[in-house]
């Protein structure tokens, strides 16, 4: 199974190492998120993109369920600073 899913996943790498989100971003991830790299690929991401990115206390890979009014709050201070 873990072969498969990487050989999946390189089928994307090529098509994605230069995507660009023509729409403003926020990165978001849970301080106890322990799936995957998750936590390390949000980090470079930010580093590389200079998007925001918030880490929710209290929460893991599922935030939004883990600590809701976290998320919410993280989301509506982003919104906030849309034109």
């Amino acid at each position: 199974l873990c072969h498969l899913m990487g050989l999946g996943y390189a089928g994307f790498l090529q098509d994605n190492c230069d995507l660009e989100i023509p729409c403003p971003v926020q990165l978001i991830f849970g301080e106890k998120d322990r799936t995957g790299k998750v936590k390390d690929y949000n980090r470079e991401w930010a580093k590389r993109t200079h998007y925001p990115l918030q880490i929710i206390n209290d929460a893991a890979h599922n935030a939004n369920v883990d600590n809701p009014q976290a998320v919410n709050d993280c989301i509506r201070s982003f919104l906030a600073t849309l034109q």
